[in-house]
């Protein structure tokens, strides 16, 4: 063939292209050049116009049933999309998307692959994105989202077909059918010529001038519990892991139920109150136990409570205040704040311990505006002006030669010591104070220095660490041994405590009496004090 073009396949399956001339044959260079130089266009076969009008086509049957993981799964990519396409809606579309992706969701959720109230806050965070709620209330949403969700939940999605991986999906409906939700599905506040409600309107701000009120008529600040507790106020507890910020605060919300300080024996000034402790790392089995060792300590009956005390795990059912809209920005859950301030509310609780604060937010901890939203808006708005609210917090890691850490090293962002009004530390006691008071190395560790180290609603105090030698509360705390054989240690106490194992007789005088007459002396060289105790079994 002369003068044309031969393309040979070579044995690594590279395309080979070879010109043939009549006297001598020559590799091209690149396809680039023959194409500049051709005289013949080669005509490509139309391709068959693309159109979004096909047919929605439910998956096939996967023969017994989809496993759970794997709908899961599904539900979880569904639902990431979902957010995505509703917080990218534009004005016009935002009420149909809605519509839309809760009826989607929802036959996914009568399958049970995911749980309805993680799709309620993730469409929630969406609608705040887009500037849905803001215009038309959080009314408008509820009673959408509640229509798409009973549309979607009474026709369960298929099971997935074998081998099919997750992929974007059309809503499983194109007509709504005739029912109740109908009116409430398919009227969109953004079709009509109505104007947005009232609660979208342009911010206004008018303070009237101070009235300067008389001062007998302001009331005084109503501390709930020693100086750490306020009501109105939001504190924090900072310490390492270990340093018995959990156990402490048990005792404390106990000794407010009760209405007398467990560890002095005096009486509360606000008498018996109403107080509640979550956790987010603990089961419930394990927060029981150190219940019932520090009722058992001190000889607490459930009456003495009255059932003013709420223990509760969060483990498993993680309650978070705060999350990540899919822009990336904060937000905080609007429904799950209200709901932890009406229950309050309903419960009259006077003080609430957070335990730790990480377990109750989903945003970026080292974030200064991600965090002030955390501690304001959202625990804030819980505190209110008539309970306290505690959050238990960690520290940043200890550069080489640090050993206590400070109110200043809390981890993350400097946005929750400064929003929090009280915080206090919780460190192992200095082996400089272990030498002083005679206390060997090995047991310096059960021994916990509280101090206070941010008081806004007035001064720091004596008692509470700002004197060079802080006044000591010479308190000796024993474990309990439940059983089946549970060794455990309630202590807490201000500002160093002791929490030793189960010891003879002996050991413990040794280890209880001796130090906490050190420790008096050399605060102010007060009377030993001699505790009150029997030995452990």
């Amino acid at each position: 063939m002369r003068g044309g073009l031969q393309v040979c396949s070579t044995a690594n399956r590279r395309v080979k292209l070879v010109a043939q001339h009549p006297e001598r044959r020559y590799a091209l260079e690149t396809i680039e050049d023959w194409l500049d130089r051709a005289e013949v266009a080669i005509r490509r076969r139309p391709a068959p116009a693309r159109t979004n009008d096909r047919p929605f086509v439910l998956p096939p049957a996967g023969g017994s049933g989809t496993d759970h993981r794997r709908g899961a799964a599904w539900a979880r990519r569904a639902l990431e999309e979902s957010a995505r396409e509703l917080a990218n809606a534009g004005e016009g579309s935002r009420h149909k998307t809605l519509v839309d992706k809760s009826v989607r969701m929802a036959t996914m959720i009568a399958r049970g692959w995911i749980d309805v109230q993680e799709v309620r806050g993730t469409l929630f965070a969406a609608s705040q994105a887009c500037g849905q709620i803001k215009d038309y209330g959080l009314g408008h949403f509820e009673q959408t989202l509640a229509a798409g969700f009973r549309h979607g939940m009474a026709m369960p999605h298929p099971d997935l077909a074998d081998n099919d991986p997750p992929r974007h999906e059309p809503t499983p409906h194109k007509q709504y059918p005739a029912s109740a939700d109908e009116a409430t599905m398919k009227f969109d506040p953004e079709a009509t010529s109505t104007p947005p409600p009232a609660n979208s309107a342009a911010f206004t701000f008018d303070p009237a001038p101070y009235a300067f009120p008389d001062p007998a008529s302001i009331p005084p600040r109503e501390w709930l519990f020693g100086r750490h507790y306020i009501r109105g106020a939001v504190g924090a507890s900072i310490g390492a892991p270990g340093r018995l910020k959990s156990t402490t605060a048990l005792t404390e919300i106990i000794s407010m139920t009760v209405g007398r300080d467990l560890m002095t024996g005096e009486a509360l000034a606000a008498g018996p109150l109403r107080a509640a402790y979550f956790n987010g790392e603990e089961v419930q089995d394990e927060l029981d136990r150190r219940v019932a060792a520090t009722c058992q300590r001190f000889g607490i009956r459930p009456e003495d409570c009255g059932g003013r005390l709420w223990v509760r795990s969060t483990r498993d059912n993680p309650i978070r205040v705060a999350v990540r809209s899919p822009r990336g920005d904060a937000m905080v859950q609007g429904p799950v704040v209200t709901a932890l301030a009406d229950w309050c509310n309903r419960n009259q609780i006077d003080a609430l311990v957070i335990d730790p604060l990480i377990s109750f937010h989903a945003v970026r901890e080292s974030d200064n505006g991600d965090m002030d939203l955390v501690c304001k808006e959202a625990f804030g708005a819980i505190a209110g002006q008539t309970r306290a609210v505690d959050l238990v917090h960690h520290p940043r890691k200890l550069s080489p030669g640090e050993s206590n850490a400070t109110v200043d090293d809390a981890r993350g962002a400097s946005a929750v010591l400064a929003a929090v009004r009280l915080a206090r530390t919780f460190n192992f006691m200095t082996p400089a104070d272990a030498a002083q008071l005679g206390i060997a190395e090995d047991d310096r560790r059960r021994h916990v220095r509280i101090e206070n180290g941010k008081n806004n609603p007035g001064p720091i105090g004596k008692a509470h660490g700002s004197e060079s030698r802080p006044k000591i509360c010479p308190t000796a705390m024993k474990s309990r041994v439940l059983s089946g054989g549970h060794n455990l240690i309630p202590s807490m106490g201000c500002p160093y405590t002791t929490s030793t194992g189960a010891k003879t007789g002996a050991n413990w005088s040794l280890q209880g009496r001796q130090p906490l007459a050190r420790l008096a002396r050399m605060v102010d060289g007060r009377k030993p004090p001699q505790p009150q105790y029997q030995n452990p079994p």
